[in-house]
């Protein structure tokens, strides 16, 4: 399966690093690759690290962090080189660059079978944010409209009708953005990480509940025997509340009889990704958002929907 990538971005100080630091310490069983443009801001806590080579820093828990040396593509596939492969790589951007040129490293690293752009995060500083209807700082600006999450950081420093307005000013351009909010960049792993290396006695996904209810998240599992009509799933998920997050599973579809299918969205992106043959009759999806926006009838009801005739 191909390896899912997320690039994170967002402006100076917006809370980036704080934030790959949060996911080295709490990756549990997950093989992270981390690509940073400097180790120096790094966190890495000395008793987890296991080996130091060639710049890359082995972590106890399986996941290594890389500098971003020279070629952006060819610190990618000396990554994926390593044994064993990360299960997710996740790229800190510069603060002062602009996504796009990065995802278009990946849409042409995609193209050769080993990797796919899962989803663009851009971190906001609420006590800094520079455009308030989204006219000034073109990169700042920029940075979010690329985004398909939103992890507005430091909410716990303004109050809550600042957020409001901030929230108001990412929708004004992006009706149905995803924009999630976090104190000391704190968003648990299943929200950001798409993993899609699900083996057959690893379904259904496991997510972590009480890492999930203690950072303001729900959970939902779905389960059927129908096929989800695709079109009416993608119908369904694009039109799920602004506060429901994430979208993964193992599916099968009407229109591809026989296969199963990995299911993985973020914000506005949704990806899907044959497995092979599929293995008895069961579809298995995961539903992740905010706490205040998670109604589990409604959503259940939605997902059914989605299934197919009989």
């Amino acid at each position: 399966m191909k390896i899912p990538v997320t690039i994170l971005t967002g402006f100076l100080g917006a809370g980036k690093t704080t934030l790959v630091n949060h996911l080295l310490k709490t990756a549990a069983d997950r093989k992270i690759g981390v690509l940073v443009n400097d180790f120096g801001e790094i966190n890495i806590d000395a008793e987890l690290i296991v080996g130091t080579s060639e710049g890359v820093i082995s972590l106890a828990n399986g996941c290594i962090c890389c500098t971003m040396q020279g070629d952006l593509q060819k610190s990618v596939l000396a990554v994926l080189e390593r044994t064993p492969r990360p299960e997710h790589l996740l790229v800190e951007a510069s603060g002062l660059s602009n996504p796009g040129p990065l995802a278009e490293v990946f849409f042409q690293l995609q193209k050769q079978g080993n990797l796919r752009l899962d989803g663009i995060v851009a971190v906001v500083d609420a006590t800094r944010f520079p455009f308030d209807d989204l006219k000034g700082q073109p990169l700042a600006r920029d940075q979010v409209l690329a985004s398909d999450l939103v992890v507005l950081n430091k909410v716990d420093l303004v109050s809550s009708e600042r957020v409001e307005v901030i929230k108001a000013a990412v929708r004004q351009r992006l009706p149905k953005a995803r924009v999630i909010e976090a104190v000391r960049a704190q968003v648990p792993a299943e929200v950001l990480l798409g993993l899609s290396a699900w083996p057959a006695d690893r379904v259904p996904p496991h997510v972590h509940g009480h890492d999930l209810e203690a950072l303001g998240y729900r959970s939902l599992l779905f389960r059927s025997d129908r096929p989800f009509d695709f079109k009416k799933l993608v119908q369904v998920i694009e039109g799920l509340p602004t506060g429901i997050v994430r979208e993964k599973g193992v599916i099968l579809v009407k229109e591809r009889p026989g296969d199963r299918l990995a299911l993985n969205c973020v914000g506005r992106r949704v990806h899907v990704e044959t497995l092979g043959p599929a293995e008895g009759t069961e579809s298995v999806v995961v539903v992740i958002g905010e706490a205040a926006a998670f109604d589990e009838v409604s959503l259940r009801e939605a997902l059914g929907s989605a299934l197919a005739q009989a």
